[in-house]
């Protein structure tokens, strides 16, 4: 473990670094001051990386998938489970546009790329063919943790 104040010093250099270099990253940067407490070393390195690579827009529907999904997922240890996702994409699918949208899927193929949540097969009684649900992983959840956030603020 790494002291809280070493790494918030850390971060805080690395934040001044990533602002000079990149200032047309500057919303996804800002996010870093959200991140309050970072215990070892390597999650500096990993909340950065996550941090510059997603999107406003990809972080709300994080938020809005665990919403739905976090405190059973919690319940079974982050294992995705089939009948889980898709009963809670089918409800994200009627409350939110971009759910049934192609956009949906572009955003959680990265966010999988990521390991933030994983694809589920379809039940086809539940979905329709275009559908591909996901289910949130734990380390999208800790992110969220990370960052603060806990619901979609932009969708």
């Amino acid at each position: 473990m790494v002291p809280i104040a070493a790494a918030r010093v850390v971060l805080q250099r690395w934040v001044h670094y990533l602002v000079s270099q990149h200032t047309s990253q500057f919303r996804r940067i800002q996010r870093f001051d959200e991140c309050r407490v970072i215990e070892e070393r390597n999650s500096i390195g990993e909340m950065l990386r996550l941090t510059v690579d997603l999107s406003d827009e990809d972080i709300d529907v994080l938020a809005l998938i665990y919403s739905v999904q976090g405190d059973e997922l919690k319940r079974t240890g982050f294992l995705p489970e089939q009948n889980l996702a898709n009963s809670t994409w089918r409800d994200l699918q009627s409350k939110y546009p971009l759910f049934k949208s192609s956009k949906i899927h572009s955003i959680c193929a990265k966010l999988q790329s990521l390991g933030m949540v994983a694809q589920v097969e379809r039940i086809a009684t539940t979905l329709d063919l275009t559908s591909i649900p996901y289910a949130v992983l734990e380390k999208g959840a800790d992110y969220l943790e990370a960052v603060g956030r806990h619901d979609a603020t932009a969708i």
